[in-house]
């Protein structure tokens, strides 16, 4: 593979985005910015510093992605956490990603096989084409029929209000079950991983054809289970006003109300990862 057809995709670290790298470890520290913040910003800036002595040309970021644009290239390569990862991956169709973790130090990186450790060896087979692909389980979602983001990892409905509880209808093998909590969670096997869901249930592979779901704090008589190939998970909202969230991402969150009808099944789109 030709490394100049790789797009890299950076997170910006905190200090970036509020626009604050120009400034001194100490000034930042007056600004009550933690140590860990600064350290984690320097990691940050070394891994792209070293990304860019290896040639690669082309780079964008988050808020510049576009899902035409992303997949002009032969692969992706993203330097970030879990939680941008997901993000990022939801303008990635077709093309295979080669997940780092950007802070390895600070980010647990479930979902990150690569580190800066990792870069040379990387790069060796990849440019001897000595690698492979792994393919990870993603959930198509619709709302009302109309098809929004895939999903890499979390699913997340829950009332607006966070002290009201979520009321919905699920509809899943010809059962109807009818439930009260304070959010409903849909998972991949990469979001299995999530903290929020692993607090629930245990995590399961990331290339396992299935889906989990758990309700949060619930009244009803099921709180997990899973959806598996050819199912359809159908969720009727009620009352209270509510947000349907993708993968955490601000951008892709959307309101729902009473009788909206949000659908969950195993997309036929998995997220390609570039395995050396």
């Amino acid at each position: 593979m030709n490394i100049s057809n790789i797009l890299v995709i950076p997170k910006k670290s905190t200090i970036e985005r509020d626009g604050l790298s120009d400034l001194s470890k100490e000034e930042l520290l007056k600004r009550r910015y933690k140590e860990e913040d600064y350290e984690s910003h320097i990691r940050q800036q070394q891994f792209i510093e070293e990304i860019k002595k290896k040639k690669f040309k082309n780079f964008m970021l988050l808020d510049d992605l576009t899902v035409e644009e992303v997949n002009k290239y032969k692969a992706v390569l993203t330097a970030s956490g879990d939680d941008f990862f997901c993000q990022a991956a939801h303008y990635i169709i077709d093309a295979p990603v080669i997940p780092f973790n950007s802070d390895h130090k600070l980010s647990s990186g479930n979902l990150l096989p690569y580190t800066i450790h990792d870069l040379e060896r990387v790069l060796m087979n990849l440019e001897d084409d000595k690698y492979s692909i792994d393919e990870w389980t993603r959930a198509k979602v619709t709302i009302n029929d109309k098809e929004i983001e895939l999903t890499t990892g979390l699913i997340s409905i829950f009332n607006l209000n966070p002290f009201l509880a979520a009321h919905y209808e699920i509809y899943l093998n010809g059962s109807r079950i009818k439930q009260a909590s304070s959010g409903l969670l849909i998972v991949t096997g990469a979001g299995s991983t999530n903290p929020w869901y692993s607090f629930y249930q245990p995590s399961f592979p990331k290339d396992k054809k299935k889906l989990g779901f758990v309700a949060r704090e619930y009244k009803g008589i099921r709180r997990n289970g899973f959806v598996y190939e050819g199912q359809e998970l159908k969720i009727v909202y009620g009352k209270h006003p509510g947000e349907l969230s993708v993968d955490s991402f601000d951008k892709h969150t959307y309101p729902i109300k009473r009788g909206d009808e949000i659908k969950v099944s195993i997309s036929d789109k998995p997220l390609r990862i570039i395995k050396v």
